[in-house]
């Protein structure tokens, strides 16, 4: 059975004016196991500039089997040190919301896994299609950057928009280096990536 809603997971919170997070790669997706999961859907139709507008269905399967979704919209500016700006908004209308999804091409699919580790409350995306293999963690706070590396962690990759789920939406990982408009895109963004002016965090 699927029931449709309006509220949103915990990880999704109420709408907030700045996004504030670290985001790592994961080489071992066993770190899952025993958190919390739900799906999600969401369809970007922009990523010029780092700007972002995405539509989100989210799907969470109770112990009864019973299916919630819950649909939302979100614009996001440019990832700066970690942080952008973000407005969302909860959506009543999961099934048009679903049908533009069906309809557009540059989406992504994941199980968001969302728990406590390390005493800290992290959300992992496990990514799947054209991105399958992909695991990337998230850490939101505003006392984040004192933080080191976890143990269980891989590559930091906070400041790296090729990472942003706009760009994995729009060149997924198995077909960007066969894109042209992907490598004209990487070659325009590579001098920030490697820029150290761009680091001014010493923790980073």
């Amino acid at each position: 059975m699927i029931r449709s809603v309006t509220s949103h997971e915990p990880t999704h919170g109420a709408p907030r004016s700045v996004e504030r997070e670290r985001r790592f790669l994961i080489p071992d997706v066993e770190i899952v196991n025993g958190l919390a999961v739900y799906l999600v859907t969401q369809a970007y139709f922009t990523y010029i500039d780092g700007y972002a507008y995405r539509l989100r269905v989210t799907a969470r399967t109770n112990e009864e089997n019973v299916t919630t979704e819950s649909v939302d919209v979100a614009m996001k500016g440019p990832r700066r040190n970690g942080e952008r700006l973000e407005d969302e908004k909860p959506l009543s209308d999961v099934a048009l919301a679903k049908e533009i999804i069906d309809r557009w091409p540059y989406v992504v699919i994941k199980h968001r896994y969302w728990g406590a580790i390390d005493g800290e409350a992290w959300v992992i995306d496990v990514f799947h299609g054209d991105n399958e293999g992909l695991v990337i963690a998230e850490l939101e706070g505003t006392d984040i950057w004192g933080m080191g590396r976890p143990a269980w962690a891989g590559r930091e990759i906070t400041r790296d928009p090729q990472y942003n789920n706009e760009i994995l939406a729009r060149f997924p990982m198995r077909k960007r280096y066969r894109d042209a408009e992907f490598a004209n895109w990487s070659a325009t963004v590579a001098a920030e990536i490697e820029d150290p002016t761009e680091r001014d965090d010493p923790d980073y």
